[in-house]
């Protein structure tokens, strides 16, 4: 299925907090605190407690482009596919590897699109449970 977007968007937000702490942006070879919110089950009531994890920035990074990249190629792949085995006329297979690079193209775009929406409600720097406001 398709990768989810949250796990990139956390990596990112604690690579913020980490040059909010720091006060300045340093390069991206470093390693991260990721915090996350949890709601733990109690036998009286639900508690919130942050949890913390050690991310390194630049293994997140790729892993969260190879995941997408496999994603979309295979996608673009599969519907190229079944457009052929569906009876297509053999005069458009010859536009095959067009169409599938204009799908992957599309893909990427909605991808794109997605994580702006998802960076669009990150907490500013330093905070974990509101978003930024302009």
């Amino acid at each position: 299925g398709k990768p989810s977007l949250e796990r990139i968007v956390k990596v990112g937000h604690a690579y913020e907090n980490l040059a909010k702490e720091k006060n300045y942006v340093m390069g991206i070879h470093v390693v991260a605190v990721m915090v996350s919110m949890s709601t733990l089950p109690m036998k009286s009531k639900a508690q919130k407690t942050m949890l913390e994890e050690e991310v390194d920035v630049p293994a997140e990074i790729a892993a969260f482009a190879h995941d997408y990249a496999a994603w979309i190629a295979y996608q673009s792949d599969h519907e190229s596919l079944l457009r052929l085995i569906a009876g297509t006329n053999p005069d458009e297979q010859v536009y095959a590897e067009e169409d599938i690079s204009a799908r992957r193209r599309g893909l990427l775009e909605g991808v794109k699109s997605q994580l702006g929406e998802a960076l669009e409600k990150v907490p500013c720097p330093g905070e974990y449970d509101s978003t930024c406001s302009p």
